[in-house]
């Protein structure tokens, strides 16, 4: 959602901030910044990534799938995690390369007794030889 310093102006040119003359100099055509590469790096020298939980169910068996932008590489590893107080279940799969990332999905699946109905927090992680990064929790209520 932007903020209001880089929303644009309808006000008469001339005005606005240095971010909104740069990204209109003034011929009307707007210019986009583009998206940066990850460039944040974990402390083993791999550049973090954003990882989305794109699709849960809600029911046994236990399926997710996620999306990491940014990148395009096959074979690094997503990892389902699965937490409610002391009990937590994991579930992993290799990542496909897709047009629009890594997509996660094969093999992250928890079919297990201890998977019971209520409320359970969801991560899906991914790692990979130069890539790693792990989603937000989702909190995902089970029938």
């Amino acid at each position: 959602m932007p903020n209001s310093e880089n929303s644009p102006s309808a006000s008469p040119q001339g005005s606005g901030t240095a971010h909104e003359q740069d990204n209109d100099p003034g011929d009307g055509v707007a210019r986009d910044t583009p998206a940066p590469a990850p460039s944040q790096t974990a402390q083993d020298g791999r550049a973090k990534v954003s990882v989305i939980l794109t699709r849960w169910s809600t029911s046994r068996p236990f399926e997710v799938g996620g999306l990491i932008t940014d990148i395009a590489e096959q074979g690094g590893t997503c990892t389902l995690t699965v937490a409610r107080g002391e009990t937590s279940l994991r579930a992993s799969g290799s990542g496909a390369a897709g047009p629009n990332g890594v997509n996660c999905g094969d093999g992250l699946s928890i079919d297990d007794a201890a998977l019971s109905a209520g409320t359970w927090n969801v991560t899906l992680s991914y790692s990979s030889s130069a890539y790693v990064g792990t989603s937000a929790t989702q909190e995902v209520t089970l029938s």
